[in-house]
């Protein structure tokens, strides 16, 4: 409905409504006393968590549905408009963008400096969050729309090309591939990592 709600943990009651004037379907991301969103709109939004009242808003030029990861001062989000955004936490204002070749639907998780982006281009790719060079990429050999679970050197994802891929990131290859053997079906759920196993829905 285009609102985005701060409801009391123990009383259930409502402590304030942000209405952003677009569908919000990126997970709210909460860090040192703000909120951080994306709408349909392309309008990412900083607000104050105590009230929630506009702090700066970032203008995308599609929708972004990827909900933020943050690095240091610097928030990292995707955009149907086919980019990763890098912007500064405090001010909004933007450091770097990285063209991708499909949306960026996912959460971009940050590791050791490096953010992974998986989109609809099919492609895994780890850029440095300084500079938004792209170090490494890795064909995923289909689409995906889930953000991928990092495990050491290790990250998950389920595509649209019905596999779970294990991708080393180290040596930037596809570790191995699994593919149900009895139905065909895309994994449109993000992964879990667990000590010894990956969990995931199809």
């Amino acid at each position: 409905d285009s609102s985005l709600y701060a409801i009391d943990l123990y009383s259930g009651k409502l402590q304030w409504e942000y209405d952003a004037h677009a569908a919000i379907k990126s997970s709210p991301l909460a860090d040192e006393g703000r909120i951080f969103f994306g709408d349909e709109a392309g309008r990412f939004h900083s607000l104050n968590a105590a009230d929630g009242s506009l702090q700066w808003t970032f203008a995308a030029e599609d929708a972004i549905v990827s909900s933020a990861a943050l690095s240091g001062d610097r928030l990292l989000f995707g955009s149907y408009d086919q980019r990763l955004y890098c912007v500064d936490r405090r001010t909004g204002a933007e450091i770097w963008r990285f063209e991708t070749e499909g949306y960026v639907h996912a959460s971009c998780p940050v590791v050791d400096g490096t953010v992974l982006v998986a989109g609809c281009d099919g492609l895994l790719r780890v850029l440095d969050t300084r500079t938004g060079d792209q170090l490494k990429q890795i064909n995923l050999g289909s689409y995906a729309a889930a953000s991928p679970a990092v495990q050491g050197r290790f990250a998950y994802l389920g595509t649209f090309g019905d596999e779970i891929v294990a991708l080393d990131l180290e040596a930037g290859e596809v570790a191995w591939r699994y593919r149900e053997t009895d139905h065909r079906f895309p994994f449109y759920a993000s992964a879990a990592a667990l000590p010894g196993r990956i969990v995931v829905g199809g």
